[in-house]
């Protein structure tokens, strides 16, 4: 007697979720990002805008730092990121500098797509 495959009941909740994921992308196509394009100049068209912060040794367990950073284009907000940082800082000015290593990273590989005339 050959009995029929049982499906599991995680597939029907993963089937459902991506109904409603499709649901969600077909009703809200018509949406997105409004980029703004504020210019500072003619020989100018884009600024890149960077910022970022450091908490010295803010993890109570490990005592590790957290950092976090913002890199805006032209007003709007491109990458963001935070996380605690892998090592544990000496001083608050060493988990800043952790903290921009972390920016200049990010604006390398930013900077690797777009074409920008610094």
């Amino acid at each position: 007697m050959a009995s029929k495959p049982v499906k599991p009941v995680y597939y029907e909740i993963r089937v459902k979720a991506a109904w409603r994921k499709l649901y969600y992308l077909k009703t809200t196509a018509n949406l997105g990002i409004k980029w703004t394009r504020r210019t500072t100049g003619q020989n100018k068209p884009w600024r890149l805008e960077a910022w970022v912060n450091a908490d010295h040794a803010h993890d109570p367990d490990r005592r590790l730092s957290r950092s976090g950073y913002i890199i805006r284009a032209n007003g709007n907000i491109i990458d963001f990121g935070t996380g605690l940082q892998p090592k544990t800082a000496s001083s608050t000015p060493v988990a800043e500098y952790v903290a921009l290593a972390s920016l200049t990273k990010q604006l390398i590989l930013i900077l690797a797509f777009v074409e920008v005339d610094i």
